[in-house]
């Protein structure tokens, strides 16, 4: 026979009970403001009043007051939750140029997740200076005010 607690249940069910809470516990600690480790960008908006990027499995879409990026590659995190990927910036607004379409240039788009905020800075090639750094936040919608 086996031997049992007070409750009735035998002491192999109730260690594995205690088991299952300790493992459940632990990886309750690992989320929170922490990086979120190696993997992709949880997709979705992440947003801050004047900059919005949404993430999906193939990219990324960035839209900013009078810009606007593209990445076309999945966003991958490192084990520190920092990531860095090639994609293309334009600026939006004001007299549209010749041929009806803005010119895009070059980008290295570099950020860092930690829990439910994003860090993102843009890097442009040719002139323009670097954008950001963007605290995004997971989930948000940010106001984003265009160029006249």
């Amino acid at each position: 026979m086996r031997p049992v607690l007070p409750t009735g249940r035998p002491r192999g069910l109730a260690a594995a009970l205690v088991v299952l809470l300790l493992l459940l516990s632990q990886a309750g600690c690992s989320g929170g403001d922490g990086p979120l480790g190696a993997g992709p960008v949880p997709a979705g908006v992440w947003g801050s009043d004047g900059a919005n990027l949404t993430v999906a499995a193939e990219g990324a879409t960035l839209e900013l007051s009078c810009a606007s990026g593209i990445i076309q590659q999945a966003l991958l995190m490192d084990a520190d939750g920092g990531f860095q990927a090639d994609g293309t910036y334009g600026r939006v607004g004001g007299a549209v140029p010749p041929g009806g379409v803005f010119p895009r240039y070059a980008a290295v788009f570099q950020g860092k997740v930690a829990g439910d905020v994003l860090t993102l800075t843009v890097h442009p090639s040719g002139a323009d200076p670097d954008l950001g750094p963007y605290a995004l936040r997971r989930g948000r919608r940010g106001q984003i005010f265009f160029c006249p």
